[in-house]
């Protein structure tokens, strides 16, 4: 299962990559979706990241290595993006991108430490058994 999240980081990275160097992106800005589009893509980045490189939480320094990754991603994202002609970078943007990030790669172990998704985990571990 790492395999396909270190697949589908590297491919997300990419369209990332390539969307933020698109000179006249697709009217996003004035639909109101840059928001959007921009927690979607940081959050599932952090996401399949966190599942690539640190998949148990017990390790906590990976996984402050990776939120700091990926705040600097976004903010060099946004370093990238002020030098394509008809882009901009925003501070707005940036701070979407690393709570996206941290939402993405904290949002599995909030869940599974909330008491209603708990109980459903060991009622499937009884029934298993």
């Amino acid at each position: 299962m790492r395999w396909i999240s270190r697949i589908l980081s590297v491919f997300l990275f990419g369209i990332i990559w390539a969307a933020s160097s698109w000179s006249a992106p697709p009217s996003i800005a004035t639909q109101g979706l840059s928001v959007p589009y921009h927690c979607i893509s940081f959050g599932l980045l952090g996401f399949f990241l966190r599942n690539a490189l640190a998949p148990r939480y017990e390790a906590r320094w990976q996984v402050s290595l990776l939120l700091l990754f990926l705040v600097l991603l976004g903010g060099t994202d946004e370093i990238h993006q002020s030098y394509v002609p008809g882009r901009d970078s925003s501070l707005e943007d940036w701070a979407v991108d690393s709570i996206a990030s941290f939402f993405g790669v904290m949002g599995p172990f909030i869940l599974s430490s909330m008491p209603m998704f708990r109980r459903q985990r060991l009622v499937h571990a009884k029934r298993d058994a």
